[in-house]
């Protein structure tokens, strides 16, 4: 069975602005989103991801992300969409939101990044080393707020690939 990545809109939002978009929805993973994450993207970015998987919340589930909203503050209503479905499929939440990423890992959720994609993209020869490499250079510059340290170990990594 496939692995199941449940991305949060930060993640799509980067990789259009990087023009990766094909070689990410090429990843051998099931990729998925919710309802509201798509909301949030311009019609363009969501037309773009609308191949993905994409989970509709009932009214049942929609109460139990609102539980999670009033009980984990500074989290949005889309944030903890994409949290609960993760651990609902046992999935693995991808996400570049620090406080999303801190209260989700430290309930147990597996949780990856923007970087954790450019590894696998690499490995699955989505993408060279090379372009890898520009890519992540370009991300410091299109996302202010990336972790440009994490970023830069990366690349070194990268680079002693070559």
């Amino acid at each position: 069975m496939k692995q199941i990545y449940i991305t949060d809109a930060n993640i799509f939002i980067d990789l259009y602005n990087l023009g990766i978009v094909k070689e990410f929805l090429s990843l051998e993973c099931e990729l998925c989103t919710t309802d509201f994450v798509m909301e949030e993207l311009e019609p363009e970015q969501a037309a773009i991801f609308s191949g993905l998987k994409i989970y509709e919340s009932s009214e049942e589930e929609i109460e139990k992300i609102v539980d999670l909203m009033d009980n984990h503050t500074g989290l949005s209503f889309e944030d903890c969409s994409v949290w609960y479905f993760a651990d609902k499929t046992q999935g693995v939440l991808i996400t570049s939101d620090g406080k999303l990423r801190k209260t989700a890992f430290n309930s147990g959720t597996d949780v990856r990044g923007i970087l954790h994609l450019f590894e696998k993209m690499k490995d699955e020869e989505l993408l060279s080393i090379e372009i890898c490499i520009e890519k992540l250079e370009l991300l410091k510059t299109v996302n202010v707020r990336s972790p440009k340290k994490l970023i830069d170990n990366l690349i070194d990594q990268f680079k002693n690939e070559l």
